[in-house]
């Protein structure tokens, strides 16, 4: 009788479609029936109730009826395919689909077209960010670079970070030991002598330049990195600072303090002093011969986060550096709570995804000192999984610092997961959910430059194609602003009927087009390197380097562009790999093969004022467009050169009344000269 009741007062939580109601009642039945059963054979003198073989037999058969009729009878109502919208799609699915998209955060998704991501400005704008480097390509080139043998790039992370508006690859040297065999002072070297790194490297992920970090981050002193991922700093339990007569070590132009001056993690003294290190056979130590030992503890950034979450609290495992106005430097960890749904509403009827998702904090590490501040991030949403981790953690209940926010970007990982939800869960129509009509990702989340909004925009991006499709086209694809706009997700879907290449088939366009094949068969060792799709000009145009090897170097040989809708390739082949100048300037060579300008721009805005004059018997108007509250473009736009239609949009544009205007314009003379009116 127990599992009964259970399941019954557990019904509240059930999701109920039309025949739902009908098994509660055949359990309600059955549970009455055997609380009756219960007392008529324990009480008997007490119900006085005499059962003969036909009264047995009427109450059986009446038990079997309602517990065979009901389900059955609910059964044939789910099997009406006519009533389907009413019988199930409105009281099950419409409920679990809000209740997930609730779950996992994604209700704040905003659908979009492509007029989202239309270019603004000199082409050459989105072209000059194009990334050409990839992560390991990155890593490669700067190998070279490291110098010493304390300090590797080899398990190294190796972020991508956006500032000044460029994009640069950075990567924080793993502190390591070049360890021999049987080496007696490996004690010494790890807890004394190699204590922190100090070197950051980082290119310019567009022209493959190396990049002095000094001239990116407003670093004042070396690089003093004391707390990191990996290395020493994960497998070394301990260091021990200020200990006389063994030095810290330093490269040489190291300028900073000679030793540790931040805060000790903890102190060894008196008993504890003795305690720890007799165990470990250093009595020289344990009896006090260089006094008191300050230490430094958990030093893996990962780990030292770790320590102070909560249960169902997931840490960012994809963690990049970020600087302050002081240059100190930190690791910025994002942390999100993921609690397991009470209810059977997630993920209806399949349960697989049954999270409760909420991004939480973003975490800063001080690579120096080890110092952990928390920022809780303010989503809008205020419910009681949230309530209650915010309590947990008060001390983060704090705001962003005004030079954090610039820095700030979507977490890919949460972002994937996000999207692998609302993949499914964007579909509101119970016909298109009926014929699967859902969305897959494709390719990995990057972060790349859009024109979002009509701004330049540095963003996580996702391509995402129809579910299961045999061809391959994209459907659309997510687009997550980094910076201040920090939380915002986009989903533009492309119209059906629309056609735009997948990943795989720009590939395959590339490696078919006849001038590009010879050139990788006479090539066979130019490897492909990121498939990223950007906005130019209003069409959406992939960029694919290859690359080559010049001695220990990985450089780009080659940037390859597909137009998404139309196939058609591009290519430039880069003369001189080593020179920044010309790799930077290979895509937009590139994309001059496929008809677009790079020469055009689009302005957008509301006129704010129109002058008009006459020269050579021809007419000529200056408009001041207005495209943001500070910024107003001035433009030339001369009648002989206009359609009817542009003068008459020129002409009848309102300066009173704010009214939108938007022109295409030659982004060589100045000022602009208009060529058409959208």
């Amino acid at each position: 009788a127990l599992p009964i009741i259970y399941i019954v007062l557990s019904s509240g939580a059930w999701v109920y479609d039309v025949g739902t109601s009908f098994i509660l009642s055949t359990l309600v039945i059955v549970m009455i029936g055997v609380a009756f059963m219960a007392g008529f054979t324990r009480t008997p003198r007490i119900l006085r109730i005499k059962i003969t073989r036909v009264k047995g037999l009427v109450i059986l058969a009446i038990v079997l009826a309602s517990t065979i009729t009901l389900p059955v009878y609910g059964t044939y109502l789910r099997a009406q395919s006519g009533q389907y919208i009413n019988y199930q799609w409105n009281p099950a699915y419409v409920p679990t689909i809000q209740y997930t998209r609730w779950a996992y955060g994604v209700d704040s998704v905003t659908s979009a077209d492509q007029s989202l991501i239309k270019s603004l400005g000199n082409q050459t704008n989105t072209l000059d960010h194009i990334r050409i480097f990839t992560n390991q390509s990155a890593r490669l080139n700067m190998k070279p670079l490291v110098g010493v043998n304390w300090m590797s790039i080899d398990n190294a992370p190796v972020d991508i970070i956006y500032i000044n508006g460029k994009e640069y690859w950075v990567s924080i040297l793993q502190l390591i030991q070049a360890g021999l065999p049987n080496d007696p002072d490996v004690w010494r070297t790890q807890h004394l002598l190699l204590t922190h790194s100090e070197k950051v490297l980082a290119v310019d992920a567009a022209t493959t330049q190396a990049v002095d970090i000094t001239k990116i981050w407003n670093l004042t002193q070396s690089p003093q990195v004391y707390y990191g991922e990996g290395g020493l700093w994960q497998s070394v339990d301990e260091v021990y600072l200020n200990i006389p007569g063994f030095n810290e070590t330093h490269l040489s132009g190291y300028t900073g303090p000679p030793s540790y001056n931040g805060t000790a993690d903890y102190t060894y003294k008196g008993f504890w002093l003795y305690w720890k290190f007799f165990w470990q056979g250093r009595f020289d130590f344990a009896n006090g011969a260089y006094g008191n030992i300050k230490a430094l503890e958990y030093r893996d950034a990962d780990a030292r986060i770790s320590n102070i979450l909560l249960p169902n609290m997931q840490l960012d495992p994809d963690p990049y550096p970020v600087v302050d106005r002081q240059g100190n430097i930190y690791l910025l960890h994002w942390v999100w709570i993921d609690w397991q749904s009470p209810s059977n509403f997630a993920d209806y009827p399949d349960h697989a995804d049954t999270s409760i998702l909420r991004l939480f904090a973003a975490t800063l590490t001080d690579m120096k000192t080890g110092d952990v501040t928390g920022y809780l991030y303010n989503s809008g949403k205020n419910d009681y999984v949230r309530s209650f981790y915010n309590s947990m953690y008060p001390q983060w209940n704090q705001q962003m610092p005004s030079w954090l926010l610039p820095q700030l970007r979507y977490p890919e990982t949460y972002f994937n997961t996000q999207q692998d939800v609302y993949n499914f869960y964007f579909q509101t129509d119970p016909l298109q959910w009926q014929r699967n009509v859902f969305l897959q990702s494709t390719e990995n989340t990057r972060f790349i430059i859009m024109p979002i909004n009509w701004t330049l925009t540095w963003a996580a991006v996702r391509l995402v194609e129809i579910y299961h499709s045999p061809s391959q086209n994209l459907a659309g694809l997510y687009i997550a602003p980094a910076g201040v706009r920090t939380g915002q997700v986009y989903l533009i879907r492309f119209p059906e009927g629309t056609t735009v290449i997948g990943p795989n088939s720009a590939i395959s366009a590339v490696v078919t087009d006849p001038i590009i094949k010879t050139q990788l068969t006479l090539h066979p060792d130019w490897t492909v390197g990121n498939i990223l799709l950007y906005s130019v000009n209003g069409r959406l145009i992939y960029v694919i380097p290859y690359y080559g090897t010049q001695g220990n170097l990985t450089v780009p040989e080659m940037v390859a562009v597909v137009d998404g809708s139309s196939k058609q390739v591009g290519h430039y082949f880069i003369q001189d790999p080593t020179s920044s100048i010309e790799v930077g300037s290979a895509t937009t060579k590139a994309v001059s093969t496929i008809g677009i300008s790079t020469t055009q721009a689009t302005v957008n805005g509301t006129l704010a004022y129109r002058y008009q004059y006459e020269q050579g018997g021809n007419t000529r108007w200056i408009l001041g467009i207005k495209t943001t509250s500070t910024t107003t473009v001035q433009v030339l736009a001369k009648a002989e050169t206009l359609t009817t239609t542009d003068i008459y949009r020129i002409s009848n544009t309102s300066t009173t009344v704010p009214t939108t205007i938007t022109v295409v314009v030659d982004s060589t003379t100045m000022p602009y000269t208009v060529l058409s009116v959208q």
